[in-house]
């Protein structure tokens, strides 16, 4: 009608599988018809002898997702990054309810972690977010995660502009769940409620803001609807007129002393769908992520120590940590109180070189040596723990092992079956054997 060409481009992606279910019958497989199969999708673990495969969506094979019953299930945005998530280029969208269920929970996780942000920044005011962010105000983390910003920003435009909306999906899901969510929104909570006189308070808040105004940009295409409704509530607070309107200019913080790390928001739009793409701000500061990196290793250590040992977070720990490097001991003393928060420790002791304690679960990376200092009672239940466990191991070991000598069961069964069971005996002598290692130091 126009004699105009109607796109530029084409995307042309793979086809959409679905999980066919089989029952094994020797060496076939059977299907199991729609009529007689379970929910096996929301199943943790299929029944004996019932497999799946991944196949070109087919009602008579049951494997059909209709998206509109998706929507209605786990509504339209976690449908949509689900289907955007899955479209790497070169290979076929394998999609199932479960799939589909994990970005409904990374929508849930973007709308509380707004909630908690718009909640404890209600005392910020148009005149201390807008322009940008003040760099004298920021501390190591601040400068961290606006690092990260700028490399997700870089990362998920380029994953867009060359069509690798998988690569465009991941870049901001691992920034916000990791980053931002479990992360620095942690480590800035005793900032943010320390008081309205604070500035390294208000500096957590307005970054906290920042962070999130330009990650809804970034998701926008992805999911419209809850990042638009939240976009709102925060333009409604932040930009200085009534919300759907531009507001009056505002003076830039520039203007009142400091240098400033700009990373300009979109409020001057009525709405988000027609909001600037965010700046590809070059913003990094090597020394704050390597000391953020040196944090989170200490305290998911600690963490990971706790959930070895089965020891919950209401009980308080005790921890040696040995670090040969004055600035890094600088930063991890600086940082002690965020440490003890997050990892859950009575007593923190920081020190250029440190004893090697007897009774002690430890950790080495690099220059950091870190212990966990046991109690006797807490290592007599834990030697007892262990030695239990690995009564369950070796017993699981003993019955592979038999499986894999018998000759008939080696030759008749399918190869895939033999493989799995080798597999598994592999694991168990290796967790077997570090077990043993850990009981050792123990006793």
């Amino acid at each position: 009608l126009t004699d105009q060409k109607p796109f530029d481009d084409v995307f042309l992606h793979g086809l959409i599988f679905g999980k066919s279910y089989y029952k094994r019958r020797g060496e076939d497989l059977e299907l199991i018809p729609p009529s007689e199969r379970a929910t096996y999708d929301e199943m943790d673990k299929l029944p004996g002898g019932v497999e799946f495969k991944w196949e070109k969506m087919s009602k008579s094979k049951g494997n059909v997702i209709d998206p509109l019953e998706m929507f209605d299930l786990y509504g339209v945005d976690s449908t949509r990054i689900a289907l955007i998530a899955y479209s790497g280029q070169g290979r076929t969208i394998e999609i199932d309810r479960p799939r589909i269920e994990g970005y409904r929970n990374f929508c849930n996780k973007l709308w509380n972690a707004s909630r908690f942000v718009l909640t404890c920044t209600a005392d910020v005011e148009p005149k201390d977010f807008r322009g940008g962010v003040l760099a004298d105000k920021l501390r190591e983390e601040d400068r961290w995660i606006l690092t990260r910003l700028s490399e997700t920003i870089a990362s998920a435009t380029k994953g867009i502009e060359s069509y690798r909306f998988d690569e465009y999906i991941s870049s901001i899901y691992q920034f916000l769940w990791n980053d931002y969510c479990d992360w620095y929104l942690e480590m800035v909570k005793g900032r943010v409620y320390a008081g309205d006189s604070d500035e390294s308070s208000m500096a957590a808040k307005v970054v906290l803001l920042t962070v999130l105004e330009q990650v809804l940009r970034l998701l926008h295409p992805a999911i419209p609807y809850a990042t638009e409704e939240i976009w709102h509530l925060m333009r409604g607070r932040l930009a200085n007129g009534k919300p759907g309107k531009a507001g009056p200019p505002l003076p830039e913080l520039s203007e009142r002393g400091g240098h400033v790390i700009g990373f300009p928001d979109g409020f001057t739009s009525p709405v988000l769908a027609v909001a600037p793409w965010p700046d590809e701000t070059t913003y990094s500061d090597e020394e704050a992520t390597q000391d953020i990196e040196l944090f989170r290793e200490t305290v998911g250590a600690i963490r990971n120590i706790r959930g070895e040992m089965g020891v919950t977070m209401d009980v308080k720990l005790d921890v040696l940590i040995q670090m040969p490097a004055a600035n890094k001991r600088l930063y991890l003393e600086k940082s002690s109180d965020q440490i003890r928060a997050l990892a859950g420790l009575g007593t923190l002791e920081i020190a250029e070189s440190q004893p090697q304690s007897k009774f002690a679960s430890s950790f080495v990376s690099g220059e950091l040596f870190l212990q966990v200092l046991i109690s006797e009672e807490f290592r007599r239940a834990e030697v007892e723990r262990l030695e239990k466990e690995l009564g369950f191991l070796q017993k699981g070991l003993e019955a592979t092992r038999k499986k894999l000598s018998n000759e008939s069961f080696v030759s008749r069964a399918p190869e895939q079956v033999v493989m799995q069971e080798r597999e598994k005996l592999a694991k168990y002598m290796a967790d077997a054997e570090a077990m043993q290692v850990r009981l050792k130091d123990l006793n």
